[in-house]
């Protein structure tokens, strides 16, 4: 993106740049989640697979798909890696959550 367009973009309300594609920091660092949402996230960080989260949560494979194609679009990340990691930086689950101390 040019600098121009980013200046031009910039200078409009905050309702225009987001309807124009630019992103809105509160709602990537403050997404809404919903119960199943987080669930999956935090079977994600504690290691487990599509098909043990479906297990878990007696679930279909297809609808952990969509659960975490749902979290990487709120989040705007492209894998489970930078999900779990931009969610533990973020501080939505804290180590205490996964039975850590945070120290290692």
């Amino acid at each position: 993106m040019s600098v121009h367009s980013t200046a031009m973009r910039e200078s409009l309300p905050p309702s225009l740049r987001y309807r124009h594609g630019a992103t809105r920091q509160t709602e990537v660092r403050n997404p809404v989640f919903t119960p199943r949402e987080m669930q999956t996230l935090y079977l994600m960080i504690i290691g487990r697979t599509r098909k043990q989260i479906a297990a878990q949560l007696h679930l279909s494979v297809h609808t952990i798909d969509v659960y975490r194609r749902k979290l990487f679009e709120k989040v705007r990340v492209r894998n489970s890696t930078c999900l779990v990691r931009h969610a533990l930086a973020a501080g939505w689950v804290g180590p205490q959550a996964i039975g850590g101390s945070g120290r290692r």
